[in-house]
């Protein structure tokens, strides 16, 4: 069995926990053999089945395999990490010339107007709407990408 696939089964059952399957099998709407499946491995026995994780890693490869767009391909990932919260930072390859370093600043530089604009707009009025927060919050996240895609740019332009 291969690393990720061990990897996935292990996150499901941390997820989880133990004792928990009949509680998450009935929130999610599957029968408790099959979520339990989900936190087995697969080996010869072939006692665990494909879960949520390798699928969704499935899909995202099969995608991006026959050219789907990164940012179109990755979209169910950044969906789940802004759900909860969490950073997406999709930190592009980079050739480390210096002109790409500029064009990395001059978009991290972009970015950070357009949530320096939107915090100002939300704050005009003294108050803060859940929509004026999303729209913070994704310009915000958009920044930081930029900032680590910099930075990763300007790792690559040290010369050895």
């Amino acid at each position: 069995m291969n690393d990720k696939s061990s990897q996935n089964y292990r996150a499901m059952a941390d997820c989880v926990g133990k004792g928990n399957d009949g509680i998450f099998a009935r929130l999610v709407g599957k029968s408790v053999e099959t979520f339990r499946k989900w936190k087995r491995r697969r080996d010869g026995l072939n006692t665990g089945e494909k879960g949520p994780i390798d699928w969704l890693q499935d899909i995202m490869s099969k995608a991006l395999d026959i050219g789907r767009p990164r940012e179109k391909a990755l979209a169910p990932l950044k969906l789940l990490c802004n759900t909860f919260n969490i950073p997406f930072i999709d930190v592009p390859e980079c050739e480390g010339d210096p002109g790409e370093t500029i064009d990395q600043l001059l978009k991290a530089m972009e970015e950070f107007g357009q949530l320096a604009a939107a915090v100002r707009e939300a704050l005009l009025d003294k108050k803060m709407s859940q929509a004026e927060a999303d729209r913070i919050r994704k310009e915000g996240w958009e920044a930081v990408e930029k900032i680590i895609a910099l930075m990763k740019s300007v790792e690559q332009a040290v010369e050895d």
